[in-house]
Formats: C-alpha cells, structure tokens, sequence
C-alpha cells in the first residue's frame, strides 16, 4: 500500500523562493552559503520545481488537504523540505516515490 505520493504540474521555483534562502538552507540543512548560492542558481536555471508531498488516501478522497512543499528536480528528487500548505486535487503528474 502507498502511504505517501508527490504531486506536481512542473511549476519551476523562484530563485528567490524562502525555501532557498541562505537562512533556510544553513539552519535547517546545515549548507554552506557557497551550497546555498550553488541552489538558487539550479533554480535560477530552470532546474528545479514546486511539488507536495500527501498521503495517498487524502489525494484520492479530498478536494483540499495539508501537504508538505518539497523541491524537487527533474527526475522526482527530493531537494529540499519546506513547511506544511493547503492544496486541491487537480495537479498534472502525482506519482509514489522510494524516498516519500
């Protein structure tokens, strides 16, 4: 039974996104501002994207449920966690994952 999936439509993050902010990045991952700039760039560039992470049966049941904001890259990686968010049920890909 999947207990977790990600959902996504591909939405590139901001550069400037709170999520990749030195502050974020170094208390609560322990990068270096070097790692942290490195990150933004990715993003800056196009290589990362907005997604969430929620529990398989709320997706399927529910037209709004919490959901933690993840960062993800181009094949499906967890990036970097964020804080927890309302979302709909109408996202262009929802797929489980090994490390979700």
């Amino acid at each position: 039974m999947v207990d977790m999936i990600v959902v996504t439509d591909w939405e590139k993050t901001d550069a400037d996104d709170h999520y990749l902010s030195d502050e974020w990045l170094i208390n609560n991952y322990g990068f270096t501002k070097k790692e942290a700039r490195a990150l933004r760039k990715r993003a800056k560039d196009g290589e990362l994207f907005d997604a969430w992470e929620v529990a398989a049966t709320h997706y399927a049941i529910y037209y709004q449920m919490d959901a933690s904001r993840i960062i993800i890259d181009y094949e499906g990686n967890r990036i970097v966690s964020g804080e927890s968010d309302v979302i709909g049920n109408k996202h262009h890909e929802a797929w489980e994952g090994e490390s979700y």
